[in-house]
């Protein structure tokens, strides 16, 4: 049996549904936390998970989930919407299949490598690729980048960190994998998150995390006369309908089990994704998963698009 090592900190990552995450009961060393997907969705929590982590002395990263549009554009979206909290923060792309078409087209490494282009012109730092050890073998990552954030599972049961986590026998690919996610189940801070290890000390996670002074050489450079640079324009109301598309298939679940996947555990008792993310949220008054969802999806379209 195989096992990854060398961990020297151990760390959270965040998106929605983990709000309210109680960081006094953390062990951790860092958080990564999800800002934005493709060029419309803000994590609600984001700011809230951000800032407890910060306050909590732990390292922090930031991620956006890749939707497959275009890559510039999303990488605009992202930096723009992080703002200053993307300062001391490691930058994260995570690479997966849902809503990302893509994904599994032979473009996938192609696509990282232009969004994190984009992130080094506009910032003037690495930002990491995240995807499954199985797409991290898959293609020629090279030009992408060194060093990777890679997911792989043993088993869903409960967990708390471990040293020398489980790994199959293959390779993790042309990448370096410095940041290992083995588990989505991990019992923390009240909450059910994935846990992380990662081959990295405080200062070198440090080294790669965006600094002020580096994304002030970075507008200086962009107002030299031969670049050209791109306006993103949000429509609010085009962003609504394009995620209402999105969503189209999705099928409510049997239980409170694998909510974030469209098909799986199909069944009639109104267990959705929107109700847990509405109710992670603090909407209504009490957690409405079992409820009839069809004013919840229209809710959550607005939450998701106008906050």
């Amino acid at each position: 049996m195989a096992t990854f090592k060398g961990i020297i900190l151990n760390g959270f990552d965040f998106a929605s549904y983990q709000a309210g995450f109680d960081f006094t009961d953390c062990t951790g060393d860092f958080a990564i936390v999800k800002a934005t997907q493709g060029t419309w969705y803000v994590n609600p929590a984001f700011e809230q998970l951000y800032d407890s982590a910060k306050q909590a002395g732990l390292l922090l990263g930031i991620y956006h989930y890749a939707e497959g549009g275009d890559p510039e554009r999303e990488a605009e979206f992202f930096v723009q919407t992080c703002g200053e909290r993307i300062y001391g923060a490691v930058l994260f792309i995570d690479w997966e299949g849902q809503s990302n078409p893509t994904f599994g087209t032979g473009k996938d490494a192609e696509w990282c490598r232009r969004f994190i282009g984009k992130i080094a012109e506009l910032v003037g730092a690495t930002c990491i690729p995240y995807m499954s050890k199985g797409v991290a073998a898959k293609y020629d990552w090279s030009p992408v980048c060194s060093v990777s954030w890679i997911a792989q599972y043993k088993a869903k049961a409960p967990t708390k960190f471990v040293k020398e986590p489980w790994t199959d026998e293959k390779s993790f690919g042309t990448m370096e994998c410095i940041i290992y996610q083995y588990s989505s189940n991990g019992k923390y801070g009240g909450k059910t998150v994935d846990i992380n290890g990662a081959t990295l000390t405080k200062e070198q996670w440090a080294e790669m995390a965006v600094q002020k002074g580096a994304i002030e050489d970075a507008k200086e450079d962009a107002l030299e006369p031969s670049k050209t640079y791109i306006t993103v324009t949000i429509d609010p109301q085009k962003a609504m309908e394009n995620l209402a598309l999105a969503e189209c298939g999705y099928v409510e679940k049997a239980s409170n089990k694998d909510v974030y996947r469209k098909t799986a555990n199909a069944g009639h008792n109104n267990w959705t994704k929107y109700a847990r993310d509405l109710h992670a949220a603090g909407y209504y008054q009490a957690n409405k998963n079992g409820y009839a969802w069809c004013d919840m999806f229209f809710d959550w379209l607005m939450v998701k698009c106008f906050g």
